[in-house]
């Protein structure tokens, strides 16, 4: 493979979360475990994001990783972000200066894998001040290479069962639109806007907690993993 890997997690979570999911990916890219990391991503790191100045340390934190990483390696880096990891690894992809700090990972991040990943979610935007955000950043111009991994497990439902009755909520947050399908948590609107390059995983949910079959599991990765493959390969 011609990218160095590093896994994000998604918002509130524990790097260690992740660990099934790196071990699936080192089999299947042929890397060593320990030269793929899990940004070390804390959930207070995220409750700072609730305020415009918390986007600093994290960033910092992941450039840190990213140029590390490409470093030691030699490689562009391939970022494997789940849920808001996918949302802030696209956006480092894009952007030279973020809140008038500039990271320049976008230089060495050769693509970014949502996995789930929100990144056209109104009330993201709104509650983590994302918009303030990139009135005060500086993009690329070029745009990033980024592939949609979603799921398509429930469709909402006011009136529906339990599952769809959730998802309806849960989706009319992000979008508007309840009746959307998803992941559960995610309306695939939200993961897939218009001219995003994407994938649907039929029956697959956002989190691990919901159901076995969400993005990290092994099976699910086994589904993924070509594709991305191929996605990377097209982009060469």
């Amino acid at each position: 493979m011609k990218y160095t890997i590093v896994i994000v997690g998604g918002m509130m979570s524990w790097p260690n979360r992740y660990e099934e999911m790196r071990d699936t990916v080192a089999e299947l890219s042929g890397t060593a475990v320990a030269d793929i990391p899990i940004a070390p991503l804390y959930p207070l790191d995220w409750a700072k994001l609730f305020r415009l100045d918390g986007w600093n340390r994290l960033l910092n934190k992941l450039t840190s990783l990213i140029l590390e990483r490409a470093e030691s390696s030699g490689s562009r880096v391939l970022i494997l972000g789940h849920s808001l990891g996918g949302v802030i690894g696209k956006l480092l992809s894009e952007h030279a200066e973020i809140n008038g700090i500039r990271h320049d990972a976008h230089e060495i991040i050769g693509a970014v894998i949502g996995l789930g990943s929100p990144i056209d979610s109104r009330r993201v935007e709104r509650v983590l001040k994302y918009k303030e955000l990139l009135q005060h950043s500086i993009p690329t111009g070029t745009g990033g290479r980024y592939l949609a991994v979603y799921g398509d497990a429930v469709k909402g439902d006011l009136r529906g069962k339990l599952a769809e009755r959730y998802a309806y909520q849960a989706y009319r947050w992000h979008t508007g639109r309840g009746e959307d399908r998803g992941d559960l948590l995610i309306p695939a609107a939200a993961m897939l806007p218009e001219g995003t390059i994407g994938l649907k995983l039929p029956g697959v949910y956002h989190e691990k907690v919901l159901s076995l079959s969400w993005y990290g599991a092994p099976a699910i990765i086994h589904q993924w993993w070509p594709h991305v493959v191929e996605f990377l390969d097209a982009a060469n």
